[in-house]
């Protein structure tokens, strides 16, 4: 999981920036087996920590709380790879 953050570097355009998760994607997934390969990334606006309960005191993210927590996403059927809870602007 990575966070943009737009003081960290010169922030792409959000076409930019959906190129290059796409290609990051395909790359990764070229090194994985078929049941194993990434369909869609679903990038979100909030970090994943402790104090929101998706990650563990170990650092360890909640498998149960990240499903229910974007349910939604994964169900509704979108034929994008790239989808933005917060598109950028």
């Amino acid at each position: 999981m990575a966070k943009l953050n737009p003081l960290a570097c010169d922030r792409p355009s959000p076409q930019a920036a959906e190129r290059l998760l796409r290609a990051e994607m395909e790359r990764v997934n070229t090194q994985l087996e078929n049941h194993e390969k990434i369909a869609r990334l679903c990038i979100v606006g909030e970090p994943w920590s402790i104090g929101n309960g998706i990650m563990t005191p170990a650092m360890k993210f909640r498998r149960h709380v990240v499903e229910q927590r974007y349910a939604d996403w994964v169900a509704d059927g979108r034929a994008e790879t790239v989808v933005w809870q917060d598109p950028m602007a």
